[in-house]
């Protein structure tokens, strides 16, 4: 029986495996002892699906975007205002510092991330053992399939740890209740990331295929060799970076993510990984989209028919507009992650001219919360709008930006007395000004969602990977060494994504500092609400400057002489955030984790200020 359609029978017996309890030592429920389990074959293809369990859209994390009641990751970072600000919540206690390890906002990752690690270490350990794959070539193949996925899921289990806690316990053996836990420590960041390349390594030896079969249900959220190049490019690029660089000098060590990420983007460039560049059919209801904007609502294509683009997404499709969505919906809930002006602030004009000034670290400068207006843009302030990067109306709606992607005249009334005003006690309206479009469709309501997908990996996040990794180990137009393919610079890695969105490419000659600048710009704005600023601004270590002050726009309608009206813009602070300390630049870990490694090991495992 071929291995997908096995999948389908195996899914029932999953409930029967291994109960899902704390962290490093769970232990078997013992309706079905492993010896049961790895005796069968449709009960060990059962594990592997068990071992999937884990990841985004799985049975433990179905709502990946929605990661804190019902906030998106974008309202915890400079990206946005969440209107839940005014009620005794999770959010507000962030925005006030008030955040302990006991009573922390968002998900016990760590606990469960290593239920994850150690379902696959069962696995791995088993398999090797498992008596039907004894003298039988066909089964040792598929055993061979399912590793690679397995030792690919390991890898992404442990960084989305590393990413949020920093250095962890390496544990690549099974660990049963009761096992000796003295000698497990806390790995180095180098460490963690040097298992993880050598998992997806692993998985690729393996024969971890670009496409794991040819059946679009089936095939959905399986791993493929993308999934494992993307996991490296992102490792590595973290590894690089000045927070988690505690290994070799800085410059050695961009040039090993340098090359790391290079081969990751090259490798998928040459397996028809490709931009989307699909705009909608003229006679579509979204033929006013553009190909960036589209993007976000397509389905990943499994057989990549149309979208190239997407190497991994949440299978649950996002409910944006319920939970983040637009005052005007009588079935939204709440105005959610709503824009921030610094948010809005950080696109340039269409002729790539960035209207403020930007400082070394990418971020406009301010004087008070003025911006410093680059005099060469042309950017208006009567009509700060007009004339910016496309992306800008892909993502955000501003005041006049049309809701209705069939009604070009449907401009949302966001100044005071219009439809969608802004209140400071109304979970309904904009705290900024602003609110979320990107991933928003019109159409969706109660009955009815057309919202997008959160991508996890995309070919997008591989290109600007790669150019900030061979911009801080070369510069942005030296070619990398030991990097083949099409894309060897910085400034082509960037200027690739640039032309998608159809923006001209940053100019030949840069230095790698004003690289710097404009690339880590470019990144808030390719990548926005995409789940990347909260952990960008952590490991570039700028969190006590973008984390602070947070303002937005209150747009006053005035008549004109004749007919018609005008706008006038005015910026105001929202709020004085508190979470923008040192403590902040790593998640605490679970305080009953602590208190056991304590009794284990003898060593305070918690992260620094928790």
């Amino acid at each position: 029986m071929n291995l997908l359609k096995k999948f389908t029978i195996a899914i029932a017996a999953c409930a029967a495996l291994c109960s899902c309890q704390k962290a490093l030592d769970m232990p078997e429920d013992g309706r079905y002892t492993l010896d049961d389990v790895f005796a069968d074959f449709d009960l060990t293809l059962a594990y592997v699906n068990k071992c999937y369990s884990y990841m985004p859209g799985g049975d433990y994390i179905k709502d990946y975007a929605f990661e804190y009641g019902g906030s998106l990751l974008a309202s915890f970072c400079d990206e946005a205002q969440d209107t839940r600000d005014v009620m005794t919540s999770d959010v507000r206690n962030w925005y006030q510092g008030n955040s302990t390890a006991a009573a922390f906002p968002m998900p016990d990752y760590w606990s469960l991330y290593y239920q994850g690690i150690r379902t696959c270490n069962i696995f791995l350990h088993r398999i090797e053992t498992a008596p039907f794959l004894e003298g039988d070539r066909i089964m040792q193949s598929e055993a061979n399939l399912w590793k690679a996925q397995v030792h690919t899921l390991r890898a992404f289990y442990l960084l989305q740890i590393i990413k949020r806690y920093g250095p962890a316990p390496i544990i690549t053996e099974p660990m049963e209740e009761g096992a000796d836990f003295s000698r497990v420590r806390r790995a180095t960041f180098s460490e963690c990331v040097d298992a993880i390349i050598e998992d997806c390594e692993t998985a690729i030896a393996y024969g971890l295929p670009w496409r794991i079969g040819s059946q679009m249900q089936t095939d959905y959220g399986m791993m493929s060799r993308a999934v494992a190049y993307a996991i490296e490019s992102q490792a590595a690029l973290y590894a690089a970076s000045p927070l988690w660089n505690d290994g070799e000098g800085q410059s050695a060590k961009w040039e090993w993510a340098a090359r790391i990420t290079g081969n990751a983007l090259n490798q998928c460039l040459e397996n028809d990984y490709q931009l989307f560049r699909s705009s909608p059919d003229a006679e579509s209801l979204v033929s006013s989209m553009s190909a960036y904007q589209s993007y976000f609502f397509s389905k990943m294509d499994v057989e990549r028919q149309r979208d190239k683009e997407t190497i991994y997404e949440c299978k649950v499709q996002l409910n944006i507009w319920n939970e983040n969505g637009l005052p005007i919906n009588p079935a939204t809930i709440r105005a959610g992650a709503c824009p921030t002006q610094e948010m809005v602030d950080a696109y340039e004009m269409e002729d790539g001219e960035h209207p403020f000034l930007l400082d070394a670290d990418g971020c406009v400068v301010y004087d008070g919360i003025t911006p410093r207006i680059n005099p060469a843009s042309g950017y208006d302030e009567s009509d700060p709008y007009a004339g910016r990067d496309p992306r800008l109306t892909a993502s955000v709606f501003y005041n006049g930006a049309p809701y209705n992607l069939q009604d070009p005249e449907s401009g949302l009334e966001i100044y005071g007395g219009g439809g969608s005003q802004i209140s400071q006690t109304d979970q309904r309206y904009t705290r900024t000004g602003y609110y979320l479009r990107k991933f928003h469709h019109n159409l969706s309501a109660a009955g009815n969602v057309a919202d997008g997908y959160m991508k996890i990996f995309r070919l997008g996040e591989l290109y600007l990977n790669f150019a900030e990794a061979a911009n801080e180990a070369y510069g942005p137009g030296t070619v990398v060494p030991e990097v083949t393919g099409n894309v060897r610079t910085a400034l082509a890695a960037v200027n690739a994504v640039r032309d998608r969105a159809g923006m001209t490419g940053f100019p030949a000659g840069m230095s790698r500092e004003s690289f710097r600048a404009r690339y880590r710009n470019e990144r808030r704005v390719e990548l926005a609400f995409e789940q990347h600023r909260f952990y960008d601004v952590r490991r570039w270590m700028i969190l006590d400057k973008t984390d602070r002050t947070v303002t937005g726009v209150d747009t006053e309608r005035y008549p004109l002489p004749d007919e018609g009206y005008a706008y006038r813009y005015r910026r105001f602070v929202v709020g004085e955030r508190e979470n923008y300390q040192s403590q902040y630049l790593m998640l605490p870990l679970p305080v009953d984790e602590v208190s056991k490694m304590k009794m284990y090991t003898g060593t305070d495992w918690q992260n620094p200020g928790w």
